[in-house]
Formats: C-alpha cells, structure tokens, sequence
C-alpha cells in the first residue's frame, strides 16, 4: 500500500505470507514445511526541497528460525535536479535454506539383485537375511543443523547518483562497508 500524506510525507506498507512445501522420496526425510510471515513499512520525509529522509522497518518470522527485524535509515541530499548524494544505513539478514536446516538425503534402490556371494552371506547369518529385499533404503549422511540462525547483515553506504544526458546515462558510484 502506497499513500501520499501530505508534499511532506508519502509511506509504503505491505506483508507477505508464502509457504514452501517439498514432498520426496530422496530429500528431507519425505517432507518438509515452512510458513514465512512478514511486515514492511518505509516512510518517505522531505525535509526541505533539498533533504529527503527515507526511515523503513522490516519483520519477518518463520516456523524454523528466529523472528528478525531489520532497519533502514537513509539521507538523501539533492544537489539539483538529477543529482543525489546518500547515506545509508541498513540491516538484514540472509535466513538458512532449508537443505542448511534439514538436508538430510535418503536414497531409495529398487528391484536389487544381490549376487550369489551377498545371497549366500545372507542365508548363512540371519542377521543379513532382512538385506535381501526387493528394496533398499541408504541413508547419505549430510552436514545440516537444524539450530541454525540467520546471519545478519550491517551496510554502511555513501553513494552519488546522477542522470546525464537528458536521462540517457546514469551514474551511480557506491562505497560501502558490508
């Protein structure tokens, strides 16, 4: 949702709800199920004609790792037209995939043939005799956590921004610290 308050102040709001599902006979024990909730806002004030202040807030939740909240704060100096000088401050966070939270991997083999040395260990002990099925589950071992957090992230930035040649070239030259 954008809204214009006033020549001053225009913010933007909105949230998003997605759902990832994944059904398999190979990955994440069968299946797996995450629900993403989150809210935005930013706020848009023109101080003067020259100063505009961009303040912005982000949350987002979801059923495997920790809720996180991640600000923005923005400086904008117009030094003409279509010319603009930022400073930038800004956190986020990059959230586990879901192979990094529950990267477990089955693998199913069917229609086995054993040969005749397997077949005949079997029959000799009992305790390989379950091992002669039509079917075979082997799990591989996968290095996943499913503690893991998000990783945050802090950007510093100073920027310059200009359209040149009626518009026909931008320049935009950034330096940050991530």
């Amino acid at each position: 949702d954008t809204y214009t308050w006033n020549q001053h102040l225009r913010t933007v709001a909105g949230f998003r709800l997605r759902e990832e599902k994944v059904e398999s006979e190979t990955y994440l024990d069968g299946r797996f199920q995450n629900v993403t909730r989150s809210i935005f806002g930013n706020a848009e004030i023109k101080i003067t004609e020259d100063w505009v202040a961009n303040l912005g807030v982000s949350w987002e939740d979801d059923d495997y790792t920790d809720d996180f909240t991640a600000p923005r704060v923005a400086i904008n100096r117009h030094l003409g037209n279509n010319q603009v000088l930022r400073l930038i401050y800004s956190e986020a966070v990059r959230s586990p995939n879901i192979f990094e939270i529950e990267g477990q991997q089955l693998y199913r083999l069917r229609n086995v043939e054993y040969s005749a040395l397997w077949q005949a260990l079997a029959s000799s002990d009992p305790n390989y005799a379950p091992l002669l099925e039509d079917s075979l589950t082997v799990p591989q071992v996968e290095k996943f956590s499913p503690e893991l957090s998000h990783e945050k992230i802090r950007s510093h930035e100073i920027s310059y921004f200009a359209l040149l040649m009626d518009g026909a070239l931008q320049l935009d030259v950034k330096v940050f610290r991530d």
